[in-house]
């Protein structure tokens, strides 16, 4: 069986107050939000000295055996006392992927022995996690480390969009990366600020630039060019997300199937899209839009 490189982003195991710490995370995965989990790799957290004041863990399994599923984090102190986290989902690094067959089969109410419908439904997730990313402008998946990508933005204004991607971390950004002959100019943590503050969901969506050790030169094109070097994503793709692109892949095996129709498939209701997605998806999905920059 194939094993996958699974990372887990910004987990905090429990506060306590009696002086004991955590001593191992044990991480478990499920094929669905509430199946069985099962414990694939445990893994020792360094000793710190406030038991009160725990720190944030970034753990990566390479014991992985499900492209996508369910994650959680059980902590397991020096008396084999527990403390369980609430799991998020989670793909393999470079899937893609913002559910599984799993997610699907759940929402219809089919059991796994069921694979009458698995080839459409393996056929239809990339496009309907496509479709769902697109509406949101948003990076869910995959998560990507020491990444370079390019932007332009407006002198004028200062504030950039990253869209379509989020940022979590960064490394480096250069400026006038297009001209010639210097390969451009690194900006000092004084040039820029990421936005928002705090980041939402562990990532930034835009930047502001005030590049002022830049010299202008004889630039005739009102916006510059430049280049962010860091992390990329989302640390684990939200709960809702997994949800909603679950629900569009239903939406579409019903519409495509004349026999499962739903009233909502009318021809005559023109603001329901029939190959889109779904009211019950946008919901869910409205909270993760990208928002305008400040």
């Amino acid at each position: 069986m194939a094993n996958y490189v699974v990372s887990l982003a910004s987990f905090v195991p429990g506060t306590r107050y009696d002086g004991k710490v955590w001593t191992q995370a044990k991480i478990e995965q499920s094929a669905t939000l509430g199946g069985a989990y099962t414990v694939i790799d445990t893994q020792s957290i360094a000793t710190y000295p406030e038991p009160e004041n725990p720190p944030t863990l970034n753990l990566t399994t390479t014991k992985a055996t499900l492209e996508q599923g369910w994650y959680r984090i059980t902590f397991e102190d020096a008396e084999k006392n527990l403390q369980v986290s609430a799991a998020i989902y989670s793909s393999a690094q470079g899937a893609s992927s913002l559910c599984g067959i799993a997610d699907v089969k759940f929402l219809l109410q089919k059991k796994e022995t069921d694979k009458s419908q698995d080839t459409m439904i393996e056929w239809l997730i990339p496009r309907a996690s496509k479709s769902v990313s697109l509406y949101c402008e948003r990076e869910f998946a995959p998560a990507s480390s020491n990444l370079t990508r390019t932007f332009e933005y407006y002198w004028e204004n200062k504030m950039c969009s990253l869209a379509p991607y989020d940022l979590r971390s960064l490394t480096k950004i250069v400026m006038d990366t297009d001209r010639s002959p210097t390969p451009g100019i690194e900006l000092s943590t004084q040039e820029y600020r990421l936005w928002p503050q705090p980041p939402r969901d562990g990532t930034y969506t835009s930047i502001r630039l005030f590049p002022f050790g830049v010299v202008l030169g004889r630039v005739m094109w009102p916006t510059r060019q430049f280049q962010i070097t860091g992390s990329w994503g989302f640390p684990s793709i939200p709960a809702d997300v997994v949800h909603a692109t679950a629900l569009t892949v239903v939406h579409w095996l019903t519409v495509n199937t004349a026999a499962f129709r739903r009233p909502d498939d009318d021809p005559n209701i023109q603001h329901v899209p029939k190959r889109g997605i779904p009211p019950e998806a946008w919901d869910l999905l409205n909270r993760y839009k990208r928002a305008a920059s400040a």
